[in-house]
């Protein structure tokens, strides 16, 4: 394959690759999600706005998970909306989208900027997420 069609295939890829998560955040119930959240936090989150800001709940619970989006995006302000949008299709995992190259750039960089000594890839929806990833990002690696 010449290097213009390698480009305009990984384009077509990474097309294709945001249509389908596109297609995944519709089907985020942004009102239902927080109870996922409240399992991993034990927190209730059922009695909060959405839209308030993560950092301001108190609670004698597992601090660390809501923390961690803090530290994960200091310069954002999580709220259980947009933790909701985040959990609703990779849970907890940082997710990227694009081409295989996009996809083992961004590895590069997670394992260049932490502690990291493997990568666990999952899906949302089985089995075509594994297929996708079977046929398009592991000839990449």
């Amino acid at each position: 394959m010449s290097g213009i069609d390698a480009e305009r295939n990984a384009a077509r890829i990474a097309g294709k690759a945001q249509k389908k998560f596109e297609d995944y955040q519709r089907h985020i119930n942004s009102a239902r999600t927080p109870t996922l959240f409240a399992g991993s936090t034990g927190i209730d989150f059922s009695t909060y706005d959405l839209q308030a800001p993560v950092k301001c709940f108190e609670s004698n619970a597992i601090q660390t998970v809501v923390e961690g989006f803090t530290k994960f995006n200091p310069d954002g302000e999580w709220t259980l909306e947009k933790i909701a949008r985040f959990l609703g299709v990779g849970g907890f995992a940082p997710i990227a989208v694009g081409s295989p190259q996009t996809l083992a750039d961004a590895m590069t960089r997670w394992s260049e900027g932490g502690d990291i000594d493997g990568f666990k890839l999952i899906y949302s929806v089985s089995p075509g997420d594994m297929t996708d990833i079977v046929d398009h990002f592991v000839p990449e690696l």
